[in-house]
């Protein structure tokens, strides 16, 4: 399950898998990283790194997010802008996926 969710670009996931396993958990960590650094004083690039590590399973869950709303996973370049990504995110993560079957999979 992990895997699915987090390692593989392949396949959809509706809204409601997009909240609670895509952006709730790492919500939570970015909160519990800062809190965490800021009472250990850990330095500045521990805590980037943290967040490229966290990048990837970001991205899979947009991508599938993209694929349930029948576009391409390319647009969550968006994502990468700053200001911008935030809003993307919150926009696909409203958006109604495909009833019926598209080009990337059933629902």
């Amino acid at each position: 399950m992990f895997s699915y969710f987090y390692l593989n670009i392949n396949g959809r996931c509706s809204r409601k898998i997009y909240w609670l396993v895509g952006v709730l958990p790492f919500f939570i960590l970015g909160i519990a990283a800062f809190f965490i650094s800021e009472a250990l004083h850990i330095n500045e690039l521990a805590i980037d790194l943290f967040f490229l590590i966290l990048l990837w399973p970001v991205l899979a869950m947009q991508i599938k997010r993209l694929h349930d709303i029948n576009l391409s996973g390319w647009f969550c370049v968006l994502s990468l802008i700053p200001y911008l990504g935030v809003i993307f995110q919150l926009i696909i993560g409203f958006i109604p996926g495909s009833k019926s079957q598209n080009k990337f999979g059933t629902p």
